[in-house]
């Protein structure tokens, strides 16, 4: 009987807790675990948005042609262009939004690449300086397409240059065969013009 008595302690499991607080304690370590891998996650994601590959495929879905496209990944490869695809993708539609075919802002990037990684108010600040110039329209368009380099500039504080480091640009009309026509003057940053004897003259815009 002693035996028979003894035989079902022997099946006896240790008691577990099942009370709501326990549940809790017990489901609290997995929450952790979600938590901690969603911030990665989204970093990653912009990561992703920086890189070589990311980039090609947003050009290629622009129609770019891959010279042009292999040149901007290049730059990011050397750490010479720092810009993802939203960045590049919002230069590209403010300068198709000027009215700038897609052709032209290829040879504009390929000129200068850096163009891509500035920010749209940087190329804002820019235009409204070159508009404040007089040119306007298709002229502007032009100005642009033929000196991509300015949009890497800076707007100086009085207005009335582009800077650039040491660099200075300015915009001026010009009269050319009884016409106005824009022009960029380029100097570097103390130069003196027409100053006798030996001062050279101011930079043609043409």
């Amino acid at each position: 009987m002693a035996a028979l008595a003894a035989a079902p302690m022997a099946t006896e499991r240790p008691c577990k807790a099942h009370s709501f607080q326990a549940r809790k304690r017990i489901a609290a370590p997995s929450r952790l675990v979600v938590r901690a891998v969603e911030a990665p996650a989204a970093a990653d994601l912009a990561e992703l948005q920086r890189s070589p590959a990311a980039v090609r495929k947003a050009l290629l879905a622009r129609g770019w042609d891959l010279a042009w496209i292999d040149g901007v990944t290049g730059e990011i490869l050397k750490c010479k262009l720092t810009a993802g695809v939203p960045e590049i993708e919002a230069v590209i539609s403010y300068l198709e939004g000027l009215g700038i075919p897609t052709k032209s802002v290829e040879n504009m990037a390929s000129i200068n690449k850096q163009i891509l990684g500035q920010p749209v108010a940087a190329l804002q600040a820019v235009v409204d300086y070159v508009q404040r110039q007089g040119v306007t329209g298709a002229a502007l368009r032009s100005l642009l397409e033929g000196h991509p380099n300015l949009l890497t500039y800076t707007v100086s504080a009085d207005g009335k240059q582009l800077e650039k480091g040491r660099a200075r640009a300015s915009v001026d009309l010009v009269d050319k065969d009884g016409h106005k026509v824009a022009g960029v003057s380029y100097w570097r940053e103390g130069a003196a013009f027409e100053t006798a004897p030996v001062a050279p003259h101011k930079p043609s815009a043409l």
